[in-house]
């Protein structure tokens, strides 16, 4: 998902900027995500997810103003999974964190969130779950700033353990958005995971059968990506040739009218 604003240019700025390491980039994309999340036009649960994501990288290398916000954002994807009937209380650990180290600081309204929150001390006594939320704040001000390597590992963090059929909703956009900062770089190992992000949302979208433009833009904008790293050479076209068995003759079409360079490699195909 982009997140839209009224302006596509002022989204693809912003994220070239805070790909780049700028705060205010970063700041941009939690708040226009925020704005969706506020609305009725786009899904809640995608623009939290997404407003959360921009939400850790400010918070990571930003002030208490940013903390602050991100406890807020984790608050509302707390009362969001409560809505569908999941658990949140890992959420809520995080929240009671980042509400701590703010009143620590003397921050009056953050001391009455977290007496608010009704949940104690008790979560503090876990010691493996408040250094897993430090080491997760350190790896997002290391990707914050274009480490590759960094960006790498948060993507891995969350499908390590998974197959890609197993992979929820959530985790596919919030790699999506994560992945998106990394692609900034150009390194083509970040591309790659983008476009493959990007394809297994399309499958997602398309078995859902609710949206088709997205169905649509997320194909084109993986194939996009593939073609480009074809061309470059990188990644020995790896991604391109096992998307293109795959391709019904509708998105051959539809596909090589969107980006023409695809029409090099379905030729001998037989065809197109």
């Amino acid at each position: 998902m982009q997140i839209k604003t009224s302006s596509t240019n002022v989204y693809l700025s912003d994220m070239a900027a805070a790909a780049a390491g700028d705060l205010d980039g970063y700041r941009r994309l939690r708040d226009f995500a925020i704005e969706q999340a506020a609305g009725d036009t786009y899904p809640l649960l995608e623009s939290l997810i997404a407003a959360e994501c921009y939400a850790r990288f400010a918070s990571a290398i930003g002030d208490a103003d940013d903390r602050k916000a991100l406890a807020v954002i984790l608050q509302a994807r707390s009362d969001e999974r409560e809505t569908r009937g999941y658990s949140s209380e890992p959420y809520l650990v995080e929240v009671a964190h980042h509400f701590q180290l703010l009143a620590d600081a003397g921050d009056a309204d953050a001391t009455d969130q977290l007496a608010k929150l009704g949940i104690g001390p008790v979560w503090q006594a876990d010691e493996e779950v408040v250094q897993g939320i430090r080491d997760s704040e350190a790896e997002f001000s290391r990707a914050a700033y274009g480490n590759t390597q960094a960006l790498t590992r948060l993507l891995d963090v969350v499908v390590s353990d998974k197959t890609p059929g197993t992979i929820s909703f959530g985790d596919l956009v919030y790699i999506e958005h994560i992945a998106r900062v990394g692609s900034e770089s150009g390194d083509p190992e970040l591309l790659e995971r983008l476009a493959t992000i990007l394809c297994l949302r399309r499958k997602f979208e398309l078995h859902q059968g609710t949206n088709p433009g997205l169905v649509d833009s997320l194909g084109v904008e993986a194939v996009f990506i593939m073609v480009d790293l074809a061309l470059r050479d990188c990644g020995k076209n790896n991604l391109l040739n096992q998307a293109l068995p795959e391709m019904t003759w509708r998105d051959v079409k539809f596909y090589a009218a969107a980006v023409p360079a695809l029409l090099a490699f379905i030729a001998p195909m037989g065809g197109a």
